[in-house]
Protein backbone atom coordinates (compact mmCIF):
# COMPACT_ATOMS: atom_id res chain seq x y z
CA UNK A 1 0.00 0.00 0.00
CA UNK A 2 1.45 3.28 -0.96
CA UNK A 3 1.25 6.18 1.53
CA UNK A 4 1.88 9.60 0.49
CA UNK A 5 1.50 12.39 3.31
CA UNK A 6 1.61 16.45 2.08
CA UNK A 7 2.98 18.58 3.91
CA UNK A 8 3.58 22.76 3.58
CA UNK A 9 6.01 25.38 4.07
CA UNK A 10 5.73 28.97 3.18
CA UNK A 11 8.03 30.34 0.12
CA UNK A 12 6.20 33.49 0.78
CA UNK A 13 4.23 35.57 2.80
CA UNK A 14 3.50 38.38 5.22
CA UNK A 15 5.63 39.20 7.84
CA UNK A 16 4.68 38.31 11.27
CA UNK A 17 5.21 40.61 13.82
CA UNK A 18 6.81 38.67 16.82
CA UNK A 19 5.60 40.45 19.90
CA UNK A 20 5.78 39.62 23.43
CA UNK A 21 3.36 36.89 24.03
CA UNK A 22 1.31 37.80 27.14
CA UNK A 23 0.34 35.15 29.31
CA UNK A 24 -3.01 32.81 28.72
CA UNK A 25 -4.73 35.25 31.75
CA UNK A 26 -3.32 38.70 30.30
CA UNK A 27 -6.26 40.95 29.67
CA UNK A 28 -5.32 42.24 25.64
CA UNK A 29 -7.16 45.08 23.99
CA UNK A 30 -7.09 45.45 20.31
CA UNK A 31 -5.13 48.39 19.05
CA UNK A 32 -6.53 51.87 18.80
CA UNK A 33 -9.84 50.48 19.36
CA UNK A 34 -11.26 52.61 22.17
CA UNK A 35 -13.55 49.70 23.37
CA UNK A 36 -13.57 47.52 26.61
CA UNK A 37 -10.68 44.90 27.38
CA UNK A 38 -10.76 41.32 26.04
CA UNK A 39 -11.66 38.67 28.21
CA UNK A 40 -8.75 37.17 30.15
CA UNK A 41 -10.21 33.43 27.81
CA UNK A 42 -10.87 35.13 24.84
CA UNK A 43 -8.95 34.73 21.56
CA UNK A 44 -9.17 37.41 18.81
CA UNK A 45 -10.04 35.58 15.59
CA UNK A 46 -9.36 38.37 13.71
CA UNK A 47 -5.89 38.30 14.48
CA UNK A 48 -4.89 34.80 14.27
CA UNK A 49 -7.11 34.67 10.99
CA UNK A 50 -4.51 37.61 9.70
CA UNK A 51 -1.26 36.07 10.89
CA UNK A 52 1.49 34.28 8.84
CA UNK A 53 -0.63 33.74 5.40
CA UNK A 54 1.11 30.99 3.03
CA UNK A 55 0.45 33.33 0.03
CA UNK A 56 2.58 31.88 -2.73
CA UNK A 57 3.74 27.75 -3.59
CA UNK A 58 3.52 25.15 -1.40
CA UNK A 59 5.60 21.49 -1.99
CA UNK A 60 4.35 18.10 -1.54
CA UNK A 61 6.53 15.43 0.55
CA UNK A 62 5.77 11.68 -0.99
CA UNK A 63 6.65 9.32 1.60
CA UNK A 64 7.21 5.64 -0.55
CA UNK A 65 5.79 2.66 2.18
CA UNK A 66 8.94 0.64 0.74
CA UNK A 67 10.91 3.19 1.14
CA UNK A 68 13.57 2.41 4.74
CA UNK A 69 11.31 -1.04 5.05
CA UNK A 70 14.09 -2.47 6.10
CA UNK A 71 15.62 -0.40 8.03
CA UNK A 72 14.97 -0.17 12.26
CA UNK A 73 11.58 1.58 13.46
CA UNK A 74 11.74 4.64 16.28
CA UNK A 75 10.08 3.67 18.48
CA UNK A 76 7.28 6.98 19.81
CA UNK A 77 4.57 5.21 20.62
CA UNK A 78 2.94 7.42 23.41
CA UNK A 79 3.86 10.73 24.61
CA UNK A 80 5.33 10.24 28.01
CA UNK A 81 7.76 6.99 26.47
CA UNK A 82 8.54 8.89 23.21
CA UNK A 83 12.34 8.65 24.17
CA UNK A 84 13.88 6.87 21.78
CA UNK A 85 15.67 8.11 18.19
CA UNK A 86 16.09 12.02 17.20
CA UNK A 87 14.16 13.89 15.09
CA UNK A 88 16.93 15.47 12.68
CA UNK A 89 15.13 16.72 9.55
CA UNK A 90 11.99 15.41 7.45
CA UNK A 91 12.79 12.38 6.61
CA UNK A 92 13.13 11.84 10.20
CA UNK A 93 9.53 12.54 10.34
CA UNK A 94 8.42 11.02 7.04
CA UNK A 95 9.81 7.89 8.57
CA UNK A 96 8.04 7.91 11.52
CA UNK A 97 4.60 8.60 9.81
CA UNK A 98 5.41 5.99 7.19
CA UNK A 99 6.07 3.00 10.05
CA UNK A 100 3.15 4.37 12.16
CA UNK A 101 6.18 4.65 14.77
CA UNK A 102 3.50 7.21 15.63
CA UNK A 103 0.55 6.55 16.91
CA UNK A 104 -1.23 9.92 18.24
CA UNK A 105 -0.72 13.02 16.18
CA UNK A 106 -1.45 16.25 17.25
CA UNK A 107 -1.93 18.80 14.63
CA UNK A 108 -1.80 22.48 15.29
CA UNK A 109 -2.79 24.97 12.87
CA UNK A 110 -3.72 28.63 12.00
CA UNK A 111 -4.49 30.91 8.85
CA UNK A 112 -1.55 29.97 6.81
CA UNK A 113 -2.78 26.44 5.75
CA UNK A 114 -6.20 28.00 4.25
CA UNK A 115 -4.58 30.75 1.89
CA UNK A 116 -4.02 28.21 -0.65
CA UNK A 117 -7.31 27.71 -0.99
CA UNK A 118 -7.78 31.20 -2.04
CA UNK A 119 -9.07 32.65 1.03
CA UNK A 120 -7.94 36.12 1.07
CA UNK A 121 -6.30 37.51 4.58
CA UNK A 122 -7.64 40.38 6.56
CA UNK A 123 -5.12 43.15 5.75
CA UNK A 124 -4.12 43.37 2.97
CA UNK A 125 -4.53 47.59 1.56
CA UNK A 126 -7.53 47.51 -1.31
CA UNK A 127 -7.75 43.83 -1.22
CA UNK A 128 -8.17 42.39 2.36
CA UNK A 129 -11.61 41.48 3.70
CA UNK A 130 -11.33 44.75 6.57
CA UNK A 131 -10.87 47.01 3.79
CA UNK A 132 -14.37 45.88 2.51
CA UNK A 133 -15.87 46.34 5.49
CA UNK A 134 -15.01 50.04 5.79
CA UNK A 135 -18.51 51.26 4.22
CA UNK A 136 -20.19 50.89 7.30
CA UNK A 137 -17.89 52.94 8.92
CA UNK A 138 -17.02 50.96 11.95
CA UNK A 139 -14.67 52.77 14.61
CA UNK A 140 -11.84 50.14 13.33
CA UNK A 141 -12.05 46.96 11.64
CA UNK A 142 -11.61 44.60 14.20
CA UNK A 143 -14.70 45.82 15.87
CA UNK A 144 -16.55 43.73 13.25
CA UNK A 145 -15.54 40.84 16.54
CA UNK A 146 -16.60 42.86 19.04
CA UNK A 147 -18.90 41.47 20.98
CA UNK A 148 -20.22 44.76 22.41
CA UNK A 149 -20.39 46.30 19.35
CA UNK A 150 -22.22 43.54 17.67
CA UNK A 151 -24.95 44.37 19.94
CA UNK A 152 -24.73 47.71 18.44
CA UNK A 153 -24.47 47.17 15.09
CA UNK A 154 -24.11 43.29 13.61
CA UNK A 155 -24.22 43.71 9.90
CA UNK A 156 -20.39 44.04 9.18
CA UNK A 157 -20.14 40.65 11.09
CA UNK A 158 -22.35 39.29 8.57
CA UNK A 159 -20.93 40.58 5.95
CA UNK A 160 -17.76 38.85 6.83
CA UNK A 161 -19.61 35.88 7.53
CA UNK A 162 -20.91 35.80 4.19
CA UNK A 163 -17.62 35.94 2.73
CA UNK A 164 -16.33 33.30 4.80
CA UNK A 165 -19.02 30.56 5.13
CA UNK A 166 -18.50 27.25 4.25
CA UNK A 167 -20.47 27.57 1.25
CA UNK A 168 -18.33 25.90 -1.99
CA UNK A 169 -16.60 28.90 -2.67
CA UNK A 170 -13.28 27.76 -0.87
CA UNK A 171 -12.08 24.23 -1.09
CA UNK A 172 -9.44 22.29 1.25
CA UNK A 173 -6.51 21.64 -0.29
CA UNK A 174 -3.94 19.35 0.22
CA UNK A 175 -2.63 20.27 3.40
CA UNK A 176 -6.12 19.77 5.03
CA UNK A 177 -6.30 16.03 3.16
CA UNK A 178 -2.81 15.56 4.27
CA UNK A 179 -4.75 15.84 7.86
CA UNK A 180 -7.62 13.82 6.33
CA UNK A 181 -4.91 11.03 5.58
CA UNK A 182 -3.61 10.91 9.07
CA UNK A 183 -6.76 10.31 10.13
CA UNK A 184 -8.09 7.70 7.84
CA UNK A 185 -4.85 6.03 8.45
CA UNK A 186 -5.28 6.12 12.29
CA UNK A 187 -2.81 8.11 13.72
CA UNK A 188 -4.89 11.44 14.54
CA UNK A 189 -5.27 12.16 18.11
CA UNK A 190 -6.64 15.42 17.59
CA UNK A 191 -6.50 18.28 15.41
CA UNK A 192 -6.56 22.15 17.17
CA UNK A 193 -7.24 24.79 14.52
CA UNK A 194 -7.60 28.68 15.10
CA UNK A 195 -9.56 28.66 11.87
CA UNK A 196 -13.48 29.40 11.32
CA UNK A 197 -13.56 28.90 7.44
CA UNK A 198 -14.63 24.95 8.16
CA UNK A 199 -12.55 23.71 5.67
CA UNK A 200 -11.24 20.89 7.99
CA UNK A 201 -14.83 19.50 8.14
CA UNK A 202 -15.28 19.90 4.43
CA UNK A 203 -12.08 17.79 3.88
CA UNK A 204 -14.13 15.24 5.77
CA UNK A 205 -12.18 15.11 9.47
CA UNK A 206 -15.06 13.93 11.94
CA UNK A 207 -15.93 16.35 14.55
CA UNK A 208 -14.41 14.42 17.59
CA UNK A 209 -10.98 15.01 15.90
CA UNK A 210 -11.24 18.55 15.28
CA UNK A 211 -11.34 21.20 17.86
CA UNK A 212 -12.09 24.67 16.56
CA UNK A 213 -10.52 26.91 18.69
CA UNK A 214 -11.82 30.22 17.90
CA UNK A 215 -15.40 28.45 16.57
CA UNK A 216 -17.33 26.92 13.76
CA UNK A 217 -20.16 28.17 11.35
CA UNK A 218 -21.70 24.82 11.70
CA UNK A 219 -23.65 25.88 15.15
CA UNK A 220 -24.98 29.24 16.04
CA UNK A 221 -26.99 30.87 19.00
CA UNK A 222 -29.27 33.32 19.80
CA UNK A 223 -27.91 36.25 21.51
CA UNK A 224 -30.97 36.38 23.70
CA UNK A 225 -32.71 33.60 24.50
CA UNK A 226 -29.58 31.11 24.63
CA UNK A 227 -31.84 29.29 21.71
CA UNK A 228 -29.02 27.07 19.56
CA UNK A 229 -29.71 26.50 15.73
CA UNK A 230 -27.61 24.72 13.30
CA UNK A 231 -25.97 26.62 10.69
CA UNK A 232 -27.64 25.27 7.71
CA UNK A 233 -30.97 27.03 9.69
CA UNK A 234 -29.52 30.68 9.64
CA UNK A 235 -27.13 30.05 6.06
CA UNK A 236 -30.09 31.56 3.96
CA UNK A 237 -30.73 34.80 5.67
CA UNK A 238 -27.00 35.18 5.54
CA UNK A 239 -26.12 35.07 2.00
CA UNK A 240 -29.59 36.93 1.51
CA UNK A 241 -28.03 40.11 3.32
CA UNK A 242 -30.32 39.72 6.07
CA UNK A 243 -29.99 39.50 9.69
CA UNK A 244 -30.89 35.90 11.13
CA UNK A 245 -33.58 37.34 13.80
CA UNK A 246 -34.14 34.30 16.47
CA UNK A 247 -37.63 32.85 15.19
CA UNK A 248 -38.29 31.62 19.03
CA UNK A 249 -42.04 33.61 19.61
CA UNK A 250 -41.55 36.39 21.86
CA UNK A 251 -37.42 36.92 21.02
CA UNK A 252 -36.26 39.66 19.47
CA UNK A 253 -32.71 38.33 19.37
CA UNK A 254 -30.34 37.67 16.45
CA UNK A 255 -28.94 34.17 15.80
CA UNK A 256 -25.11 34.56 16.03
CA UNK A 257 -22.75 31.98 14.47
CA UNK A 258 -20.65 30.22 17.02
CA UNK A 259 -17.30 32.46 16.51
CA UNK A 260 -15.36 33.54 19.36
CA UNK A 261 -15.34 37.12 19.77
CA UNK A 262 -13.91 39.72 21.82
CA UNK A 263 -15.25 39.47 25.31
CA UNK A 264 -16.64 35.70 24.92
CA UNK A 265 -14.54 32.42 26.20
CA UNK A 266 -13.48 29.93 23.98
CA UNK A 267 -15.19 27.03 23.29
CA UNK A 268 -15.28 24.41 26.23
CA UNK A 269 -13.71 21.87 23.85
CA UNK A 270 -10.20 23.56 23.62
CA UNK A 271 -9.54 22.56 26.98
CA UNK A 272 -8.85 18.83 26.14
CA UNK A 273 -5.44 19.93 24.91
CA UNK A 274 -4.67 19.22 28.80
CA UNK A 275 -5.20 15.76 27.98
CA UNK A 276 -3.92 15.58 24.00
CA UNK A 277 -1.22 16.96 24.72
CA UNK A 278 0.02 14.49 27.59
CA UNK A 279 -1.05 11.77 25.35
CA UNK A 280 0.64 12.67 22.09
CA UNK A 281 3.37 11.31 20.20
CA UNK A 282 4.24 13.99 17.25
CA UNK A 283 2.87 17.57 16.98
CA UNK A 284 2.64 19.44 13.50
CA UNK A 285 2.40 22.92 14.11
CA UNK A 286 1.24 24.44 10.73
CA UNK A 287 0.72 28.13 9.41
CA UNK A 288 0.46 29.63 12.17
CA UNK A 289 2.34 32.67 14.13
CA UNK A 290 2.03 31.24 17.83
CA UNK A 291 1.30 34.44 19.43
CA UNK A 292 -2.46 34.82 20.40
CA UNK A 293 -2.90 32.90 23.59
CA UNK A 294 -4.14 30.70 25.16
CA UNK A 295 -3.71 29.13 21.50
CA UNK A 296 -0.22 29.72 21.30
CA UNK A 297 0.51 27.90 24.77
CA UNK A 298 -0.74 24.24 24.11
CA UNK A 299 2.03 23.15 22.64
CA UNK A 300 4.29 24.10 25.31
CA UNK A 301 1.99 21.09 27.69
CA UNK A 302 3.35 18.25 25.62
CA UNK A 303 6.72 16.07 26.94
CA UNK A 304 9.99 17.53 26.27
CA UNK A 305 10.95 14.29 24.69
CA UNK A 306 8.07 14.53 22.12
CA UNK A 307 9.12 15.82 18.35
CA UNK A 308 7.17 19.11 17.37
CA UNK A 309 7.53 20.12 13.98
CA UNK A 310 6.93 23.50 12.94
CA UNK A 311 5.74 24.30 8.89
CA UNK A 312 5.86 28.18 8.21
CA UNK A 313 7.74 31.03 7.02
CA UNK A 314 9.71 31.67 9.78
CA UNK A 315 10.62 30.22 12.99
CA UNK A 316 8.30 31.64 15.71
CA UNK A 317 6.91 30.95 19.11
CA UNK A 318 9.29 28.30 21.04
CA UNK A 319 10.50 27.23 17.70
CA UNK A 320 12.48 30.68 17.74
CA UNK A 321 13.13 31.39 21.42
CA UNK A 322 13.35 28.21 23.62
CA UNK A 323 13.42 25.39 20.87
CA UNK A 324 13.84 21.97 22.72
CA UNK A 325 16.29 18.76 21.61
CA UNK A 326 12.85 17.58 19.35
CA UNK A 327 11.65 20.10 18.12
CA UNK A 328 12.41 20.82 14.16
CA UNK A 329 11.63 24.23 11.85
CA UNK A 330 11.02 23.54 8.39
CA UNK A 331 11.15 26.91 6.54
CA UNK A 332 10.79 27.75 3.20
CA UNK A 333 10.22 26.12 -0.17
CA UNK A 334 11.87 22.28 0.30
CA UNK A 335 11.74 19.72 -2.54
CA UNK A 336 10.07 16.79 -2.54
CA UNK A 337 11.51 13.66 -1.09
CA UNK A 338 10.79 10.33 -2.99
Amino acid sequence: MILKLVMAAVRKGQSTALNRVPSAGARLKPKDSGLKTIHPNSSPVYKTQSETSLNAGLSKLSINDNKNKSGPKRNFSSGRNSTNGTVKNISDVASLLQNESVKNVVVVAGAGISTPSGIPDFRSPGTGLYDNLQQYNIPYPEAIFDIDYFFVNPRPFFTLAKELYPSGKYRPNYIHYFVRQLYDKGLLLRMYTQNIDGLERLAGLPEEKLVEAHGTFATATCTTCRQKFTGSDIKEKIFSDKLPRCPTRGCVGIVKPDIVFFGEDLPRKFYSYMKDMLQTDLVLVMGTSLEVQPFAGIIDTVHANVPRVLFNRDAVGPFRYSRRTQDLVSKGLYSSLE
